[in-house]
């Protein structure tokens, strides 16, 4: 049986502005999927940021795509970035609100992979196809977001971040419930799109969230907590029943 490739690890990690806190080691492999919870000021943003090396940790190594994030150029970074999917709700969906739905995706998919998207025609075809999938107007595309409800944009902030079928997902503080899927946007098939490459996945979230969609497969998820710029695993037997996000 083939070993899953590993997307994620730290040894002795110390996350920024938590000096009282002791050393994490962790190991993230393709598939695998983790919901961790935790308070305000937790940590569970600043993890998310220095697992991407976005921000640096206090101590210890952290490696993404098996490379180490502190021996690496800021440009070899980026290329390992586009592998990954960074949804955060801190500040907003992180969608240009007066941009249109067209040009928030298709700066996206240019960034993803500049060459094959660089010709606004195969940008076009590519969002219109998608469109359809998902049950989404084609108008949207030509309007700015801002037009949009709050569950229309998320739908289309996780449209923007799984659309290029990412290998590690990371998503901080969206509410992804059975209100966002069972809306008129087909947010279902998008899932069991993003799923079907078999990505590693990370929900951050408060303690009091609602409950993950079906379509998550929410028993698959290691459940965690951060506290004071730690995380700590729960007992299997204590998240054996339901699932948060």
């Amino acid at each position: 049986m083939n070993q899953r490739p590993v997307v994620l690890q730290g040894q002795g990690v110390v996350l920024s502005a938590f000096f009282n806190a002791e050393p994490m080691d962790f190991q993230l492999a393709a598939g695998e999927h983790w919901l961790i919870s935790g308070t305000t000021g937790s940590g569970k943003t600043t993890l998310a940021r220095t697992l991407l090396g976005l921000i640096s940790p206090q101590q210890g190594q952290i490696s993404l795509f098996g490379q180490d994030l502190d021996s690496i150029s800021s440009k070899a970074l980026l290329a390992l970035r586009r592998n990954a999917a960074y949804l955060q709700a801190v500040d907003g969906d992180g969608l240009f609100p007066a941009w249109s739905a067209f040009d928030n995706l298709a700066l996206s998919l240019r960034q993803h992979d500049p060459e094959r998207y660089a010709q606004h025609g195969k940008l076009l075809e590519t969002l219109l196809r998608e469109a359809r999938r998902y049950g989404i107007p084609e108008t949207w595309l030509d309007e700015p977001v801002a037009n949009r409800s709050r569950q229309q944009r998320t739908a289309l902030a996780l449209w923007r971040a799984l659309q290029a079928k990412p290998a590690l997902v990371i998503i901080d503080g969206l509410i992804l419930d059975q209100n966002l899927v069972g809306n008129a946007i087909k947010v279902d098939q998008l899932l069991a799109d993003a799923l079907s490459g078999n990505p590693a996945i990370i929900l951050l979230t408060a303690e009091s969230a609602a409950s993950l969609p079906a379509q998550l497969q929410p028993d698959s998820f290691r459940h965690g907590r951060m506290q004071g710029g730690r995380l700590e695993w729960l007992p299997m037997e204590s998240t054996a029943t339901t699932a948060h996000a």
